[in-house]
């Protein structure tokens, strides 16, 4: 399933709390690991909708 959510948490690894993203429109978790990615350089990350 597809989840559309403008507001996103991610956890690098080595990391001990979530850390929060949001975005004006609804993306979906690739979206966000690809920006994740290209802003700041995070290859490992967990990330959950909310």
């Amino acid at each position: 399933m597809i989840v559309h959510r403008c507001t996103w948490y991610y956890c690098a690894s080595g990391q001990s709390f979530a850390k929060k993203i949001s975005f004006e429109t609804p993306v979906t978790a690739s979206k966000v690991r690809e920006v994740l990615k290209r802003t700041l350089g995070l290859v490992s990350v967990e990330i959950w909708s909310h």
